[in-house]
């Protein structure tokens, strides 16, 4: 992959079904020559973390995304900008960009679905 300043690295939970899930919705809407997105699944390749020093357990635990300009982004904030690279999930990615007292309510609910996604997947962590 060439890596742009366009460009964002995903770090996502591969052994997550769920989590395999979104990824794999998340590619199939794009188009395959479209490379503004560098998936890291972290349960193949911790390595990957450690070159951008986020901790395992915390990315184990949220979302975490390196953007175009090099500013890493947890959670909420990081499903905004992975969405803003994805066709129709830009639409919702902008509507909630524009309704910035809603952020700490829908911050704590992705806490919450990211904290149970293994129970919500059918297993267990």
């Amino acid at each position: 992959m060439t890596i742009s300043s366009s460009t964002i690295r995903v770090f996502y939970d591969g052994a997550c079904p769920l989590c395999q899930r979104e990824v794999q919705r998340y590619q199939m809407l794009m188009s395959p020559q479209n490379e503004e997105i560098d998936w890291v699944d972290i349960s193949n390749d911790a390595d990957a973390l450690k070159e951008e020093c986020i901790n395992y357990d915390d990315a184990m635990r949220l979302i975490h995304i390196k953007d175009g300009s090099g500013v890493h982004q947890v959670g909420l904030e990081a499903m905004l900008t992975l969405w803003d690279k994805i066709p129709y999930y830009r639409v919702v990615s902008g509507l909630i960009s524009k309704l910035p007292k809603t952020h700490p309510l829908l911050a704590k609910f992705y806490e919450f679905l990211a904290k149970h996604r293994m129970t919500f997947s059918g297993r267990r962590k």
